[in-house]
């Protein structure tokens, strides 16, 4: 069972990949029809196992459905005190870096 919110959220997943026409629809509906939260099979995950997306892909497909801008940070310097900022085990839990100092 995927809790509503989440079902939600991954329908749209779903659709803006078909939409973008990233994968064919028949296998991403499979992936879909298979996403089950509380067993911990997560679709993005059925989407990189079964090698129908990239991590990149779906984080520009989650970018577009969130309407929040990602950002590859690989080759980005960031000054010191940036890291102060945030807790390292918060930034590694939620992925995240703060971006500037304001």
């Amino acid at each position: 069972m995927i809790f509503p919110m989440i079902k939600f959220f991954v329908v749209l997943l779903a659709d803006c990949i078909i939409e973008m026409e990233l994968a064919p629809a028949e296998v991403v509906r499979e992936c879909l029809s298979k996403t089950d939260d509380s067993n911990g099979i997560i679709f993005e995950d059925l989407l990189l196992k079964n090698e129908v997306l990239s991590a990149k892909d779906i984080l520009r497909v989650k970018s577009i459905v969130t309407q929040i801008e990602s950002y590859d940070v690989k080759k980005m310097e960031f000054a010191p005190e940036l890291f102060a900022l945030i807790p390292k085990d918060k930034a590694i839990n939620y992925c995240c870096l703060p971006m500037r100092v304001k």
